[in-house]
């Protein structure tokens, strides 16, 4: 296979056109480079498309372009997992940041919110390890062990739902365990 000029596509002996991060080794297997905290690794294969033919000898393999596609989706996944380490009382703070313009009295409101999570173990808690059974076992404790009233509970639910909610859409999350 020819180097590639400027202006000019690489193309693979079929002609081809490779994608970014696509090549052709000498011994005609393809693979494709990607990069993890700036290491690069590599996936190879025989086949391309997925409806290329595999020559004798070859063993049965998903083409370069279905590794590359399993590939980008794990690193996407990555980034939501690096993401999901976040504890509870991060995303109420994050989440906070967002609210601009609210009323003193409301504001001091999140302040409340915010020092019950610090306090509490559950604050703690990462946001994927977070389940419904445990955000309701956690308003359940804040009613009949510390003896919060049903204004308080409602109030810090109201903090908990819309974060964990932003938390879902930011695809960080797939369910918001306070959606009940």
């Amino acid at each position: 296979m020819a180097k590639a000029g400027r202006g000019q596509t690489r193309r693979d002996s079929k002609r081809r056109v490779l994608r970014p991060g696509e090549s052709v080794r000498a011994d005609g297997k393809y693979q494709y480079k990607y990069h993890i905290d700036g290491k690069p690794h590599f996936v190879y294969s025989w086949k391309l498309e997925p409806t290329d033919k595999l020559s004798k000898g070859k063993k049965p393999c998903l083409s370069l372009r279905e590794l590359e596609k399993q590939v980008n989706t794990d690193l996407d996944l990555l980034v939501n997992i690096v993401d999901g380490q976040m504890t509870v009382c991060e995303l109420v703070d994050r989440y906070l940041k967002t609210k601009t313009g609210v009323r003193q009295s409301t504001k001091q409101g999140y302040v409340t919110v915010q020092r019950l999570l610090a306090k509490e173990t559950f604050g703690k808690k990462t946001i994927r390890s977070v389940k419904t059974s445990d955000a309701k076992l956690f308003l359940i404790k804040l009613q009949q062990e510390d003896g919060k009233s049903y204004s308080s509970i409602h109030t810090i639910r109201g903090v908990l739902r819309p974060a964990f909610q932003m938390a879902v859409d930011d695809d960080i999350l797939v369910k918001d365990p306070f959606g009940f």
